[in-house]
Formats: C-alpha cells, sequence, structure tokens
C-alpha cells in the first residue's frame, strides 16, 4: 500500500508538472501572437523613404518641369529668327508742297501731270535674313546650356534638401536609442526596488535606500516624458518636410551605409562649367557685331501715287532687294567687351578652385572624423562592458546590505552614460558616413 502511494504521488506530481509545461506553453505562444500583433501595427519608415518622399514633394523642386517648357519655348523663338518676317503698314498724308513744272510741253493735248497733296499707302514689308555670322546658332546653344545650369541648380537644392532629412532622421534615431538605454536600466531600477521594498519590510534595508531608489525611477520617467516629446516633435518637422503621415509610434529603420572612396561629382562642378561655357559662347556673340549681315527684302503694295510719284492715279506695285549692312568700327568697344567676359572667367575659375580646396578640406575632415569615430566606438564597447560588471556586482552587494543605495546608483548612472556614448558615438558614425556621401555628391 505505501508503494502505490508513492507511486500515486508521483504520477500525480508528473501531471501537474506536465499541466505546468503546458501553460507556460500556451502563455508563451500567446505572447508570441500578441508581439506579432503588436508588430504588424508598427509602420516602419526608412531614411531612404523620407527622402525619396521629400525630394519629390518639395516646392523648391516642382520648378523643374517647369524649366524644361521654359527652355522648348525659348528654342521655338530662336527657331523662328530662321523665318521670313513680315510686317503690314498704312499711311495717309497731307505734303504742303508738291513738286510742279512752270513749263509747258511743246506737244499740243500734253501737259504735265499735278501730284496729288493728299497722298495714301497701304504695304506689305517682308524681310528674310541670309547670313548674321551664326548668331542664331550661337544662341541656341546658349539657350540650353543656360537651361542645364538652372537645372544643375536644382540638383544643388536637392542636396540641401537632403542633408535636412537626414539630419532629422538621426535626431529621431539618436532620441529612440537613449529611450532604450534609460528604459533598459529602468528595469534593473525596478528590480531592486522591489528586493529593497521586501527588506525594508522585513527591517534589514533602511528607508532611505529605499527613497533613493524611488527617486531614481522618478528621475528616469521624467527624462523619458521629456525625450518622448523631443521626439514627437522631430517627427512632426520630419513629417512636414517629407509630406508624410508619421505617427509617434512608427518604427525608424537605421540605415546602412557602404561608403567607398571615390572622386566628388558635385552638381557645383557642372554649374561652373556651364556659366563658363556660357560666357564663351558670350564672347563669340560679340565678336560677330562686327561681321556683315546679308538680308533679302520685298515691299509690296497699294497707293496713290505707287512708285510712280507723278501720277495721281491708285497703283499696286512691289519692290525687292538685298540689303547688306556691316559695322567695320565701333572704337574698341566689342574688344573691351570682350575682356571683361575673360575677366568674369577669370574670377568664375578662382570660385571654382576655392570650392574644390573647401569640398576637399571637408572630405578629409569628415573622413578623420570617421576614422576617429571607429576607434572611439571600439573604446565605448569595452567602457559599457565595464561598467556593466560594475553595476551587477554592485547590485549583489545593494541586496545583500553591504553598499547604499546612493553607491548603486551612481555606478548605474554611469552604466547609463557609457551606454549613452555608446549609441551617441554609433549615430554619429552614420551621420558622418552619410554626410561623405552627400559631400561627394552621392
Amino acid at each position: 500500500m505505501r508503494d502505490l502511494s508513492i507511486l500515486s504521488g508521483q504520477c500525480s506530481s508528473n501531471q501537474d508538472t506536465r499541466l505546468k509545461i503546458l501553460i507556460k506553453m500556451k502563455k508563451s505562444l500567446l505572447l508570441f501572437f500578441l508581439i506579432l500583433i503588436g508588430l504588424s501595427g508598427i509602420a516602419q519608415t526608412s531614411l531612404k523613404d523620407c527622402i525619396n518622399s521629400a525630394l519629390g514633394s518639395h516646392p523648391a523642386l516642382k520648378s523643374g518641369e517647369y524649366l524644361g517648357l521654359i527652355n522648348q519655348k525659348e528654342l521655338e523663338n530662336n527657331n523662328t529668327h530662321r523665318l521670313p518676317s513680315f510686317n503690314i503698314g498704312a499711311q495717309g498724308k497731307y505734303q504742303s508742297d508738291v513738286v510742279e513744272f512752270d513749263f509747258d510741253l511743246p506737244f499740243e493735248g500734253l501737259s504735265f501731270p499735278e501730284i496729288p497733296h493728299f497722298q495714301y499707302n497701304m504695304s506689305l514689308y517682308a524681310n528674310q535674313l541670309l547670313y548674321d555670322g551664326g548668331k542664331r546658332k550661337l544662341e541656341k546653344n546658349l539657350i540650353n546650356v543656360e537651361h542645364k545650369e538652372r537645372m544643375a541648380g536644382l540638383e544643388a537644392r536637392a542636396r540641401e534638401i537632403k542633408e535636412s532629412v537626414q539630419e532629422l532622421y538621426l535626431e529621431i534615431l539618436l532620441r529612440d536609442k537613449q529611450l532604450d538605454v534609460i528604459q533598459l536600466l529602468q528595469r534593473s531600477v525596478d528590480v531592486n526596488l522591489a528586493r529593497l521594498e521586501a527588506g525594508y519590510g522585513g527591517g534589514v534595508v533602511s528607508d532611505m535606500d529605499v527613497k533613493l531608489l524611488e527617486a531614481e525611477k522618478i528621475d528616469m520617467r521624467r527624462k523619458l516624458l521629456t525625450l518622448r516629446e523631443a521626439r514627437n516633435a522631430l517627427i512632426e518637422q520630419l513629417a512636414l518636410l517629407c509630406k508624410l503621415d508619421l505617427e509617434p509610434d512608427d518604427e525608424f529603420s537605421i540605415p546602412e551605409v557602404s561608403y567607398i572612396l571615390q572622386a566628388p561629382e558635385r552638381s557645383e562642378y557642372d554649374i561652373f562649367s556651364y556659366r563658363n561655357q556660357a560666357l564663351q559662347l558670350r564672347k563669340k556673340m560679340m565678336g560677330l557685331k562686327t561681321i556683315p549681315r546679308l538680308s533679302a527684302f520685298g515691299q509690296a503694295g497699294y497707293g496713290r501715287p505707287g512708285l510712280n510719284f507723278m501720277s495721281d492715279e491708285w497703283q499696286d506695285f512691289y519692290v525687292m532687294g538685298l540689303r547688306f549692312s556691316w559695322i567695320p568700327w565701333d572704337y574698341g568697344e566689342t574688344k573691351r567687351k570682350q575682356a571683361i567676359i575673360d575677366l568674369n572667367s577669370m574670377m568664375l575659375n578662382y570660385e571654382q578652385e576655392n570650392f574644390d580646396l573647401q569640398l576637399q578640406s571637408a572630405i578629409a575632415r569628415v573622413l578623420s572624423r570617421i576614422q576617429l569615430l571607429e576607434q572611439i566606438i571600439k573604446e565605448d564597447g569595452r567602457m559599457v562592458e565595464v561598467r556593466e560588471l560594475i553595476r551587477l556586482s554592485m547590485e549583489k552587494r545593494l541586496n545583500d546590505g553591504v553598499i547604499t543605495s546612493a553607491e548603486y546608483i551612481t555606478e548605474l548612472n554611469r552604466e547609463k552614460q557609457a551606454r549613452l556614448d555608446l549609441e551617441r558615438s554609433k549615430l554619429d558614425l552614420l551621420a558622418n558616413q552619410l554626410a561623405y556621401m552627400v559631400i561627394i555628391g552621392k
């Protein structure tokens, strides 16, 4: 009977154990599904999405399509210069004096006509440019170059917008990391506070130790509120800049950056190139001022009198021919204007050299910062490991009553600062890597 009772007890114990395991498994599965449901409801936001949305919706960049239309209209206007021009004119006038003949013809029945004082004329004028030294072609090239310069200016503006988005995004990531660090250490404070409160009830722990941890817990809650408010404000700014519906509960992924050392491809170089091309085209156009021009012209009209001014009858008429014009001497005005253009071109070259110098300096500075941060992150990681071990040791000593809460809080704050320094260094490294890509025009 005793053996049966023992066996029965063992069976009962095994059943209880299995039941407890099943309950734990059900709880674990339920918790797993709840986490999945929660994660499915959280929106994931990436830096790439924010940049693309900002570049696609920012008002400063929407003028690109209008610049294309402007260029098209300017080219159409330039092409019309090759076509003949027409002009319609009419006039009526009274002349106080006309040509008169004071002698008679020696033939009977013949006399000079009387020229009318009232004269009328309506004409159609036509003019066709035949040769202008290539001025129209140069004007067309200048229109295209100026259009490219304006488009390159939009690319430079897009880079500035990209930098603004990256700055806000990284500030949000920094707030997220700060929240994670404080929440991690807050859980440690909660656990130790519960232990101290249990010991305080038994008279083992002093009231001061409990109050110190309660004060630290309150301070952490206050910092969490401040950080969340700052994060929400940054999210609102980012949503406004990117024209996105962002919520405080959204998660912001850490961007992956694979930067490669390469030559810069900034749009400012294109701007300098286009400006220099425009100057050279204007210089060539300036030189055409002293080039001969040839055009054909024609006139057809109806008037009284016509071309025969001695007739007082209404007549139709026409005139056609070639027109040649040339300014052989302008007192050196053209050469002086070309010299001014050369001086502007030299100044532009100096501006480009200055820009290149500043750009190379910025690249060297950010690469040096990246190398330094890589070393700092290694040291920060070692510091976090050491501070965590110290804090765990202090927790054990606190629970054993060897140290006070003040000493524990001191080490807790040191670990918190070490973790914050590590996360800040990581984000600083990310920021400099992104800055490098932006600086070189990628």
